[in-house]
Parts: C-alpha cells; structure tokens; sequence
C-alpha cells in the first residue's frame, strides 16, 4: 500500500480553506442573492411584456392609419369625379365607368374641408389621439396638417396646430426634421416668417445630412422673404460648399445670382 505524502494533500487543503469562507458567505446571504436574482428576473420579464405590448400597440395604431388613408383616398376620388363630370350642372353626372382621376389631380383643390370630409377627419384624429407616441399617430397628425394645408379653402390654423402637434411627438431626427419643414411651409404661406426662420433652425443641425439642404434652401428662400438677403445669400454659399455638386448646390448658385 503507498503510503500518503502530505504534500501531495497540501494543495487540496488550502484550497479548500479558501473556497470555503466564500460558500459560508454565499449561505449566510443566500436570502440577498434569491431576492436579487428574483428582481433581475422581474424586470427581465417586465420588459418582455412591455415590449409585446408596445408592438401590439404600434400595429394597432398602424392598421387604424390604414383604414383611416384608404378612406381619405377613396373620398378624394369621389369628389375628383364629382368635379371632372360636372359639364352640365343641372343634371346629376353619371360617375359609372369614368376612371378614376389621378390624385395628383387634385392635390391642391381647395374645398370645405370640415363639411366635405368631416368623417374622414375624425377617423385621423381618433388615430391621432388613441396612439399619440406612436408612429401612426406621428403620421396622422402630418395628414391632417397635409389636409388642412392643401385644400382648406382660406388659410387655416388647423394646419399649423397639426404640424406642431406631429412635431411635439416625433420619434426621431428625421421625423423632426420633416415636421418642422412642414410647419415652416405653412408659416412661411401665412407671412409668419420669423417663426417659420425659428423652426427651421431648431433643427437644422440635428437633421439628417441627407435632409439638410432641402431645410437649408426652405430657410434661404424665407431669410430672402423676411428681408434679411444677407443671411440668405450666406446660406445659398454654404449650401454650395457642404454640398457640391449636387442639385442643391447648383440652385443654390442659380437663386443667389438673383438676389
């Protein structure tokens, strides 16, 4: 029988007499570690809930936008046939098996809006109002701002407080960045300049590169409106050099000489 060597029990043991404070410390605090696995857990599945939740959400909202444009669509085309077969105004035209109208055609017909498409305006601010957050009801208030812009019969305010509110809850840079073109479009149409100038810059240099000459032009072109060429001229020069060769650059050139 080989007799045992106490050296070859040495390591083991001090092992051992190392490990073992850690095990004794792991017991006499195993209610801590339990009640933090067991909160790790909770928020895990917290979040996977409000994650499945919030996807149900978005395509909620995305399926009610749907419907709610495919309704607005489909009433622009009625009222496109409507005008295109008016040749005799006393009598009723009959609408069976004209084609419809390309909606280009009417996209800046002015009508009553609130009379002529009051259900389809309620359906988008439903959408707009039950998913506000969401990119649904992002795009739900650009339509009705769109709505109120294109084909309101005067210049209405609606469009500016549909466009703000698209603004006040968009999601991301780029969706910024086009509420607030639109919003300046519709200042600049109502002789608000300086405001149209304000939202312009607020987002001017967190825009998207791929967006920001369009927003440097729009602001150019109502610096020259407001009186302040200067400041438009320096914006056509800028527009020239961050972006060359391109469209942009080339009508920045061409609007400058104007100046």
């Amino acid at each position: 029988m080989t007799e045992l060597n106490r050296k070859d029990l040495k390591g083991p043991d001090q092992f051992e007499s190392k490990v073992k404070p850690m095990f004794n410390d792991m017991r006499k605090h195993a209610k801590t570690w339990i009640a933090a696995a067991v909160v790790i857990l909770a928020v895990g599945l917290a979040y996977g809930i409000y994650d499945s939740q919030k996807k149900a959400f978005e395509n909620e909202g995305s399926e009610a936008l749907f419907i709610a444009s495919k309704s607005l669509d489909k009433k622009f085309v009625e009222l496109a046939k409507k005008s295109l077969g008016k040749e005799e105004p006393s009598k009723k035209p009959d609408l069976n098996g004209m084609p419809d109208p390309d909606l280009d055609e009417i996209a800046f017909v002015r009508i009553d809006v609130q009379s002529s498409l009051s259900s389809e305006i309620e359906a988008l601010k439903k959408v707009s109002e039950k998913y506000h957050g969401s990119r649904a009801g992002f795009e739900a208030d650009l339509k009705l701002g769109d709505l109120f812009f294109d084909h309101a019969l005067q210049g209405s305010d609606e469009a500016l407080k549909w466009y703000q509110s698209a603004l006040d809850q968009a999601n991301s840079t780029l969706d910024k960045s086009f509420a607030a073109y639109a919003q300046a479009h519709a200042l600049e149409a109502h002789g608000k300049f300086e405001e149209a100038i304000k939202t312009l810059e607020t987002v001017m240099h967190e825009a998207p590169e791929s967006f920001e000459p369009e927003l440097m032009m729009t602001l150019a072109r109502v610096e020259q409106k407001s009186g302040n060429t200067a400041r438009a001229s320096e914006l056509y020069d800028e527009i020239q050099i961050k972006h060359q060769n391109t469209d942009f650059a080339r009508r920045a050139s061409a609007l400058k000489k104007r100046l």
